[in-house]
């Protein structure tokens, strides 16, 4: 072999790369570099090697001595961009990117590796461009295509993303990502049965694919099949456990579920620290111990919904009228889509981050270098959560409010903020890892959308028989709660169940609710199935059909139930024994409402019959409840901000008190001191010991 050519070495170190024998491919494209240095493709192949074992500053190095070499080397742009996309170093990869294009215009694949730098970091016009570019020099870049209805679903433009998804599948039938990101489109716009067909496809093509089977169980879920739901996010789970996004979509559907327990939602919950969490315990972000009781505080909100959403109508309110002397507001966004209310809150903070193209570490340094004193998870296991970030612990003190009815299971979050009716005294403590704040008198402060309409006439008057309604999520009804309005419906003659949300669109739902009642003695007629509608007004415009709301169980509502109340409607609840249970409770206690509270299955319908019995008093019901919810303190903005400003004063002195006390107890027990050995009962400094 002394004699062969540099060509003829190169060629057989390719052939051994190409066959998978690594060590002597690489120990050929080293004898090939001994004859020719600068061969620019040995080069390249040896990065891609060292790559591959995770030597990723050799593979850097050689890539840009390739580039150096040949500046139109486009395959080592694009790796070269690819390992700096892995290491998060994304403006770099944009830069390589523009770089390739600059030096080789005519190639597709530079311009599609530029669409897919920029839009991790959503870019998305310019993303949208470099995509449409790479088409037009080939048509038949099925990738390409793909790609761009990915940016064109997160532009909000989901007739352009379900075409182009079709045009990538058109020219690859067997591309996984297309069918699968295909009927994720399909399921925001509410096309179940597309949506179905395409995973299904998709499974077809990976069966062991989690991320495909999770997906499937999201739409399960969201049409009346909880029980499949949740096999399917356990299967996904057994083949991809490390993935903490399915933990938290199975921990959000179980609270859906009629027959599981608190204990067994809690010790799930808690499952997810363990297996997510606990391996960064020892390594968690330390603060400063040196802090001022009566400083100013920079309170950071963090949450995907900083747009037209539930959790911004509860949030509002607070981010206005906190005391700007007192506290500094700073908003970590994750919104893709901004809108209206994304600007109202932009202009509320001090400080506006978005953080939705941003990783879990960039995110975590970003909240420690902003010195955040309380951080809020607005979010908890909903969908576009920053889980990950909160168990790094990047602010001295974590609260979980809003977003989630639960605990987060996070050893790392500090509070949780509720009310004594929600949970009440000493009867939840023991189901959540966060200490709990209860606010004096809510956990909530409504404000009505400002196109509401005005309220309408009892609709039974004109009509002359009683609609009973639920506008809560689909996902939210159980066959148990179906049994129940079958009951109302057999006890009040005539009657109606007006149904209306996203999920109703779908065929194969409507066909089961209806064959449910239908199998209960209660005909199709007397069932009015309306899908979603996207306007406010316009979907308020429907609780004129409505003469009584009937909360879900276990799921209460919380938007939905004070959008009835708006409207007018009275809402009946039954109260559980836990916070996702209790929330229809004391929203009703805070307009003196606890009449239309139940204990039991019995009361629920009991209290729900007796409204419809009398429509003298449910039309006064009506006409007064507006104002009554107006003048009550759900709707009481600024006592509510004043006492949780109360709230965070206190929990951040005591974490300064619990500090000092603890850092006492600690020198004093590793001096052996027995007399200061105690039993340390504040919540607050147990907290501390435990880190």
């Amino acid at each position: 072999m002394s004699d062969w050519t540099v060509q003829q070495r190169f060629d057989m170190a390719l052939q051994l790369h190409q066959a998978g024998h690594v060590s002597e491919a690489e120990s050929a494209y080293r004898q090939v570099l001994a004859q020719d240095p600068q061969h620019a493709d040995a080069l390249h192949n040896m990065a891609i090697i060292a790559d591959t074992v995770g030597k990723k500053d050799v593979a850097e190095t050689l890539l840009r001595l390739v580039i150096q070499l040949q500046p139109a080397h486009t395959d080592a742009y694009r790796n070269l961009s690819k390992l700096l996309r892995v290491e998060m170093r994304y403006e770099e990869a944009i830069e390589v990117s523009r770089k390739a294009i600059f030096c080789n215009h005519d190639s597709p694949s530079a311009y599609f590796n530029l669409g897919i730098n920029l839009h991790v970091r959503h870019h998305h016009d310019e993303a949208e461009q470099a995509f449409r570019q790479a088409i037009a020099l080939d048509s038949n870049m099925y990738q390409a295509y793909s790609s761009l209805a990915a940016v064109l679903s997160d532009k909000g433009n989901y007739t352009g993303a379900i075409d182009a998804y079709r045009q990538s599948l058109a020219l690859n039938p067997y591309f996984l990502d297309a069918h699968n990101n295909l009927g994720n489109v399909f399921m925001r716009r509410g096309l179940w049965d597309e949506a179905l067909e395409c995973l299904q496809a998709a499974i077809e093509i990976a069966p062991t694919e989690a991320l495909i089977l999770c997906n499937i169980a999201n739409v399960k879920k969201e049409i009346f099949l909880l029980d499949e739901a949740i096999d399917l996010y356990r299967k996904a789970l057994e083949l991809q456990p490390e993935k903490h996004e399915i933990r938290s979509n199975l921990l959000l559907v179980l609270h859906y579920h009629f027959h599981l327990s608190a204990q067994e939602i809690f010790q799930e919950h808690c499952l997810w620290q363990t297996m997510h969490a606990d391996s960064l315990r020892a390594h968690l972000i330390q603060h400063p111990s040196t802090r001022q009781p009566g400083k100013r505080l920079r309170i950071g909100f963090m949450s995907p919904d900083f747009r037209t959403h539930s959790v911004a109508y509860f949030l509002l309110p607070l981010v206005e009228h906190l005391d700007r002397s007192q506290f500094e507001i700073v908003c970590y966004s994750d919104v893709k889509i901004p809108d209206d209310c994304t600007q109202r809150f932009v202009t509320l903070s001090h400080q506006w981050t978005n953080i939705a193209a941003c990783s879990t570490a960039e995110v975590v340094d970003l909240v420690r270098n902003d010195a955040i004193d309380i951080l809020f998870d607005l979010a908890g296991h909903t969908a576009s959560n920053r889980m990950m970030v909160f168990a790094h612990k990047p602010a001295p003190i974590q609260i979980s409010w809003l977003g989630y009815p639960n605990t987060s299971g996070l050893v790392a979050m500090d509070y949780r903020i509720t009310d004594a009716i929600a949970d009440p005294l000493g009867e939840t403590e023991h189901l959540h890892t966060e200490h709990l704040i209860r606010l004096p008198v809510s956990a909530w402060c409504y404000r009505a959308p400002e196109v509401s309409p005005p309220v309408a006439p009892l609709p039974s008057l004109t009509n002359g028989y009683v609609t009973f309604g639920s506008f809560n999520a689909m996902k939210k009804i159980n066959k148990e709660l179906l049994s129940l309005w079958a009951e109302i419906l057999h006890k009040v003659p005539e009657s109606r169940l007006y149904l209306k949300n996203t999920a109703i669109a779908f065929p194969q739902l409507q066909e089961l609710v209806n064959t449910f009642f239908e199998e209960r003695g209660i005909s199709n007629h007397r069932i009015i199935l309306s899908p979603q509608t996207q306007k406010v007004r316009e979907h308020l415009e429907h609780y004129s059909r409505v003469d009584i709301a009937l909360d879900t169980f276990p799921y209460h509502g919380t938007t939905t139930t004070c959008e009835a109340l708006w409207m007018g409607v009275p809402v009946v609840t039954m109260a559980g024994c836990v916070h996702h249970s209790r929330v229809g409770a004391s929203l009703l206690k805070q307009i003196d409402h606890p009449e239309w509270i139940a204990e039991n299955r019995e009361q629920y319908v009991a209290i729900a019959c007796s409204l419809a019995a009398d429509l003298t008093q449910l039309s006064q019901i009506r006409q007064q409840l507006r104002e009554t919810m107006r003048t009550s303190p759900l709707m009481d903005e600024v006592r509510f901000t004043r006492d949780m400003e109360a709230a965070l004063r206190e929990a951040w002195c005591w974490s300064i008190w619990a500090t000092a006390v603890a850092k006492c107890f600690i020198f004093h027990q590793q001096r052996g001191d027995v007399r200061v050995i105690f039993a340390l009962s504040i919540p607050h400094v147990t907290e501390w010991v435990r880190w």
